[in-house]
């Protein structure tokens, strides 16, 4: 993210929930069950990315690169 807004790129974060139960068992977590779910969810994380994207407006967004102040965080 810092090398990012540094190099003046737009950048957005997305988590994928791949097992909702996660710790509430005492069995781990198999990697094939995670696996699976990202493969399950995969169209759905294209569509969302593809949509998002084309709904940028280039222009809406704010000065980013070297030189730049942050915007103020609000709490």
């Amino acid at each position: 993210v810092y090398l990012a807004r540094e190099a003046g790129l737009h950048y957005a974060g997305l988590s994928i929930v791949t097992n909702l139960g996660a710790g509430l068992t005492p069995e781990p977590v198999a990697h094939d069950e995670v696996e699976s779910a990202m493969k399950a969810a995969a169209p759905r994380i294209q569509r969302l990315i593809l949509e998002a994207v084309t709904r940028v407006k280039i222009s809406s967004l704010p000065k980013v690169g070297p030189g730049v102040d942050l915007p103020d965080a609000e709490v």
